[in-house]
């Protein structure tokens, strides 16, 4: 009986470092080059000017859901459903960076450094992508090929 309680309180334990150890992180810092899920188009016209190219989804428009993609660049672009952005991607060496300072062309561990470990890890080959949850459920993704940030996405 002992033994059963105590290996009942051992997984417990394990079970909370677990858990403890994935960071949340402030809202405040999923975002991109000063844009974060719910933006604007007039907000985000106002910080970078017109886009260099727009994709409307063309199964969208006319619809209760209208999408579109706004083009900044090859390396920038924002997701926008009704007009607000929904998911914002940087994959170059842009300039552009989270409010944390990391930005693509950055070692990995400059991205744990700022936000500890991540919520999920998916493997392939070399390419690795690391998912961190917002306290207002927004995710924060980070793309790395070699231990290198080739993508962020603030979705």
């Amino acid at each position: 009986m002992t033994l059963r309680f105590f290996s009942i309180l051992v997984l417990i334990m394990i079970l909370n470092i677990s858990i403890c150890s994935a960071k949340i992180f402030n809202a405040d810092q999923a975002a991109i080059g000063g844009i974060s899920v719910g933006s604007s188009t007039e907000y985000i016209k106002g910080i970078y000017g017109e886009p260099t190219k727009i994709r409307f989804d063309e199964n969208t428009q006319g619809t209760e859901t209208e999408t579109q993609t706004w083009y900044y660049g090859d390396t920038f672009h924002i997701d926008f459903v009704n007009g607000t952005a929904a998911c914002i991607t940087t994959s170059g060496n842009n300039g552009l960076t989270t409010p944390d300072g990391v930005t693509v062309g950055m070692e990995k561990k400059k991205m744990t450094s700022k936000y500890g470990r991540p919520e999920n890890t998916d493997k392939y080959g070399n390419r690795a992508i690391y998912t961190y949850q917002a306290d207002n459920g927004v995710s924060m993704v980070f793309v790395a090929r070699d231990g290198i940030i080739s993508e962020i996405r603030v979705k």
